[in-house]
């Protein structure tokens, strides 16, 4: 299969593994590809899963929708990051996301079912696979902890706060940038678009923050 392997060597999924080691461990883990066009939808909710997605080029977007049809953006995933690992994992889950393509994108498929049983071989590479899923299995566990922390604050402006904090340390830098536009970010804080920039307006006006778009600068260490 002809995928390039620096691609997959600088994710955390294939750490330590290199070389000649990728191609066959693909080959054991029934690997396939497939590119999606600008706002194609990946995966729908209610699908089962038992594939792990690998983004290799592109921008998705995951999301969850309530019976009434309000979204809730969960996050954004670069090149090198994975998605509906948890789901498959789990054996034919089906998917409360829907999974869409922000830009043209194209995603490698793993199968799980492969990937959590050692092949004949129990080569060393597969191994290590396993080893690292799980722990970004555990990162991102971590990442929808902090989300709940910020959704949790009493106030929209604690909300966003809170969520600003997170993004600083993500970044190790005063002045930093969101992934999120406006609407979007207020989809992930589960709030409404509206009061979410008039709160922010307000907060630059008393010297909490600054910022343009989604470049943020914050001259506080608290509210």
């Amino acid at each position: 299969m002809p995928i390039e392997n620096h691609i997959l060597e600088q994710s955390a999924l294939f750490e330590n593994v290199k070389g000649p080691e990728i191609q066959r461990v693909l080959h054991c883990l029934g690997a396939t590809t497939q590119k999606y066009p600008k706002n194609k939808i990946v995966l729908t909710a209610g699908t089962p899963v038992n594939y792990i997605g690998f983004l290799m080029n592109g921008v998705l977007q995951i999301a969850r929708e309530d019976e009434n049809g309000n979204r809730n953006i969960l996050d954004k995933l670069v090149p090198g990051e994975l998605f509906a690992e948890v789901f498959a994992c789990i054996g034919g889950m089906a998917s409360p996301i829907t999974v869409l393509a922000e830009t043209d994108s194209h995603i490698l498929f793993l199968d799980c079912r492969k990937m959590l049983h050692s092949c004949e071989s129990a080569c060393a590479a597969h191994a290590q696979i396993i080893e690292n899923l799980l722990r970004l299995i555990a990162q991102k566990t971590l990442s929808l902890n902090e989300k709940i922390d910020c959704i949790g604050q009493r106030t929209l402006r604690e909300k966003i706060w809170a969520f600003l904090i997170l993004q600083q340390r993500h970044t190790g830098k005063k002045a930093f940038s969101i992934p999120f536009s406006r609407a979007e970010m207020a989809d992930y804080l589960c709030v409404d678009r509206s009061a979410l920039s008039a709160t922010l307006s307000r907060m630059q006006e008393e010297g909490c923050l600054l910022y343009n778009k989604n470049h943020f600068e914050l001259l506080r260490t608290n509210l």
